[in-house]
């Protein structure tokens, strides 16, 4: 039952949120301990605007999209499903960025083979506008990922740890360096969190089944999600040590997201289990370790009229940016949410 709610969770997620999509529980870790924070109601305090990739004449292209970060000057960056124009059997999975309200596809090429991949998702974009995400090539299992960096000059680079088989570019912080995981045929307990600069990378392997998903700018402290027997969990790593943090319903489907430059955390969870399920997203300000537990001020974010909230990019100025979903429907729709002014 444990196994099949994580990869229920996991699989919600489109197209992957994740380095996994099928993923199976590794070992329980000891260190995990759920806390029981309180949350409170903070729709209000934003202002919602959907996101549909669009084309140049404004026609809407995408049947799901999917914003995965945004950074200080407002670029966002995601995927998107389309039932048109796939380089494979539809629907294919393509990247987007959209910038000044104008959307660009990215597709990402190879640099060596001069190939095309039929699936690109853009995760990641840095205050300069460079990006990073992942790809998988014609042929290739379903549970292959590999990374990339795009700059702004447009040259691709891969992004690969040279000892395993899957890796996931997620995050580029100021300087360069990118977050993520490698992994791999079994995406649980052989992914393992990892910094990638041009020094090198940087291996985390404290814990099975993590994945490093966002950080303030020096990388000191950084956020992302973990894995055990007993469920998904956020953690926050400071001074190189991971301290997973739950939901307060204690379901063990926690997961973190990003983290702004001023250390506010972001994901969602979920309550309720079953046909009562509901995901839910939130912000964790003023996080910080305390007692060998993480504490901070909890904030529910869904967006208005919708029983499915996520969130998986926040900027400087507190926009965030996920994805939503309303009763009835399997269609996924992308959102930015500003902070109102108080």
């Amino acid at each position: 039952m444990i196994a099949h709610r994580l990869v229920a969770a996991l699989a919600t997620l489109f197209a992957l949120a994740a380095c996994s999509e099928n993923p199976l529980a590794p070992d329980a870790n000891a260190n995990f301990s759920p806390n029981s924070p309180s949350f409170s109601r903070g729709s209000s305090s934003y202002t919602f605007t959907e996101l549909a990739v669009r084309d140049a004449t404004g026609n809407v292209i995408s049947q799901n999209t999917l914003p995965f970060g945004i950074n200080a000057g407002g670029e966002i960056v995601g995927a998107y499903t389309t039932a048109s124009g796939c380089l494979t059997t539809p629907p294919c999975t393509k990247g987007f960025k959209l910038i000044d309200g104008v959307y660009t596809t990215v597709v990402y090429h190879d640099p060596i083979t001069g190939v095309d991949a039929p699936f690109t998702q853009v995760r990641g974009v840095s205050p300069d506008g460079d990006v990073v995400g992942t790809y998988r090539m014609a042929g290739e299992p379903a549970n292959n990922l590999h990374g990339f960096l795009l700059t702004t000059s447009g040259a691709f680079s891969r992004v690969e740890h040279p000892d395993h088989l899957n890796t996931v570019a997620q995050r580029i912080l100021p300087d360069g360096t990118i977050l993520g995981c490698y992994h791999e045929g079994n995406q649980t307990d052989t992914m393992h969190g990892m910094m990638s600069s041009r020094a090198g990378i940087t291996s985390l392997e404290d814990n099975p089944g993590s994945m490093e998903n966002g950080g303030t700018p020096s990388g000191g402290r950084l956020t992302g999600i973990a894995m055990d027997k007993n469920g998904i969990h956020g953690f926050l790593r400071e001074s190189g040590i991971l301290t997973p943090f739950d939901d307060p319903y204690g379901i063990g489907t926690t997961q973190a997201w990003d983290m702004s430059p001023n250390g506010t955390i972001v994901g969602f969870y979920v309550q309720g289990v079953g046909t009562a399920a509901r995901t839910h997203g939130f912000t964790l300000d003023r996080a910080r370790v305390v007692g060998g537990a993480v504490d901070g001020t909890y904030t529910t974010i869904d967006y208005p009229g919708s029983n499915f909230t996520d969130i998986f990019g926040t900027n400087a100025s507190g926009a965030i940016v996920g994805r939503f979903r309303v009763a009835g429907s399997s269609a996924a729709h992308g959102y930015i949410a500003t902070r109102n002014a108080e």
